[in-house]
């Protein structure tokens, strides 16, 4: 793996390279938080740049795996979105800038809020929160409609009933494991797989 420090340096030149292309007469910006996953199988920065006198903006860098593919159907996915929602008011998706996929990097525009694990964290009633997510959905394949398709929750249910054997054999582990393995008992009643 490569070093905390290393990454940081390779994303602040991708940054000043992205900006030079999408907007050159912008002033100068500085590294005010990332996010760095890595581990055996990834290696990738989020990281959100300020400045004194512009909108603060985004980028994202995967060094780990190079995969063209991959990376070219995450930024096809993202301009879908964008496009799926461009008319919204309520709901929305950052604004592309720039792409490089020599180095797997994109620019984006920052959006400012709260993720929806956050706010998950900060509150005991999800149902509010689920329902925003769930209109963020709907304004997405509103967007992207091609076929009407019956929902089936069988697929999410085996995929959680997978994820808490996974959690029972000691494969997997997540904070509020018990918790989770609770709620998990109950998805066959609600569903049948």
């Amino acid at each position: 793996m490569t070093s905390t420090a290393h990454l940081i340096n390779v994303a602040t030149a991708t940054f000043g390279d992205l900006l030079a292309e999408a907007l050159p007469e912008l002033p100068p910006y500085r590294m005010a938080r990332h996010w760095i996953k890595a581990d055996a199988r990834r290696e990738h920065i989020v990281a959100r740049f300020d400045s004194d006198v512009a909108p603060s903006l985004i980028l994202k860098q995967a060094f780990a795996p190079q995969d063209a593919t991959e990376f070219a159907g995450i930024v096809k996915n993202h301009e879908a979105a964008q496009a799926a929602l461009s008319g919204q008011t309520d709901v929305t998706v950052p604004e592309l800038l720039a792409v490089d996929p020599s180095r797997q990097a994109y620019l984006m525009r920052f959006v400012p809020g709260e993720t929806l694990l956050d706010a998950c964290r900060s509150s005991d009633d999800h149902r509010p929160l689920l329902r925003q997510a769930g209109r963020w959905l709907a304004g997405y394949h509103a967007g992207t409609f091609q076929e009407e398709r019956v929902f089936q929750p069988k697929f999410m249910a085996n995929h959680m009933l997978h994820l808490a054997d996974q959690m029972k054999t000691g494969v997997r582990r997540i904070k509020g494991q018990k918790r989770f393995l609770a709620l998990t008992g109950h998805i066959q009643d609600w569903v049948a797989p």
